[in-house]
């Protein structure tokens, strides 16, 4: 193998793989909302690298998801273009006790999950000048991100009245985002992966 085959070789890979550490921003197509700068897949994807080789873009996820919650990420996205992911400002995942999304993935680029605490789709991050703006005289509501979130008193909790995130225990599922009621319609709590 001569230096010039090796090089080609090299550039080829790192072309390939330069997606992977990428921090793109974006928009799902025909949306609004804006995606981190990390895709959030279904319950039960392998790692990403794997998924993008399994996953063949056929919409048996999205089309089984009863909640409507799995979206098409834009073709901006490039070999991650059309591929599903969860925007939860739009629309968080509910944690299906049966998780029709994985049943309906034929490839096993979302693989089965035996409690809906196994799920790893991201973390909830709080930003704490936003939610915890108005101070404890404030007269706010319980939060209500602990309210809505499906492993309450687990993955999000209060101390001193104030929403906190178990990262160990966090799945993801966006619940929190999508629930959160911070100060002058600005969204506290944000699901990164």
């Amino acid at each position: 193998m001569d230096n010039d085959e090796v090089m080609g070789r090299r550039e080829f890979f790192r072309k390939s793989f330069s997606f992977f550490a990428e921090k793109p921003t974006g928009k799902v197509e025909g949306d609004n909302s804006a995606i981190s700068h990390n895709l959030i897949r279904p319950p039960g994807a392998v790692a990403e690298a794997e998924f993008l080789l399994l996953c063949t873009k056929c919409d048996d996820c999205m089309n089984a998801c009863p909640h409507g919650s799995i979206k098409k990420a834009g073709s901006k996205f490039g070999v991650a273009g059309n591929t599903p992911v969860i925007i939860p400002s739009e629309k968080p995942c509910y944690l299906c006790d049966d998780f029709p999304c994985i049943k309906a993935c034929a490839t096993k680029a979302l693989i089965p999950v035996a409690d809906k605490r196994e799920v790893r789709m991201g973390k909830a991050y709080i930003d704490t000048t936003l939610c915890y703006k108005g101070g404890e005289d404030s007269g706010t509501m319980y939060p209500m991100c602990v309210l809505k979130c499906p492993l309450s008193g687990e993955a999000i909790s209060t101390e001193d009245s104030r929403p906190v995130v178990d990262l160990e225990k966090c799945v993801g599922c966006g619940v929190c985002e999508s629930a959160c009621l911070a100060v002058n319609n600005q969204v506290a709590i944000r699901v990164r992966r």
